[in-house]
């Protein structure tokens, strides 16, 4: 499966259990795909039981990273890892995984997908209109900085509330 039915960077794979990773890379008729446990694979997702935002992080292993997660919150063994939607690429409430490990502030997640055991997987094919908040981070570019500018106006109050408007000009000698 690839472009010709629809497939594009970003789209979700899954299986019934839960999220295997996505898709990077669509060609005619194929789909490459980075594997949630990839240490390339960042995935925005929030704890099921308090709704904590995190970031799963690939090991190159059978086991993920649970990384940025705010310090006052609580975690448990066993406690359900899904998406956040955050990010606007993988939609929101699919299972990740299960915190296996917490080690001061190491936190090892178990997929909940046996990854080693794949047959089949479905791939969430997103409308133009997901339903949730998407940021188009796949066609994001580099943009130069602005020209710099010889003159510019500040505009602003002073300390005694006063109204200003300031001319300023770059009157620095190029050689």
């Amino acid at each position: 499966a690839g472009k010709d039915q629809g497939l594009k960077k970003g789209h979700a794979v899954t299986t019934t259990d839960g999220l295997v990773g996505m898709v990077i890379d669509v060609g005619a008729r194929h789909a490459q795909v980075l594997l949630l446990t990839d240490i390339n694979a960042m995935i925005p997702v929030i704890l099921s039981s308090s709704s904590w935002p995190a970031t799963t992080v690939g090991k190159n292993t059978n086991k993920i990273a649970l990384r940025f997660l705010p310090v006052e919150a609580k975690v448990s063994i066993d406690e359900l890892v899904q998406t956040s939607g955050h990010g606007g690429v993988i939609p929101p409430g699919i299972p990740v995984g299960r915190v296996a490990d917490i080690n001061n502030h190491n936190i090892v997640v178990e997929p909940v997908v046996d990854l080693q055991r794949l047959s089949f997987v479905t791939i969430l094919v997103t409308e133009d209109d997901p339903g949730f908040s998407t940021d188009d981070v796949f066609n994001q570019a580099y943009s130069p900085l602005p020209q710099e500018q010889d003159e510019f106006t500040l505009k602003g109050l002073n300390a005694l509330g006063q109204r200003l408007e300031t001319d300023i000009t770059n009157d620095d000698e190029r050689n």
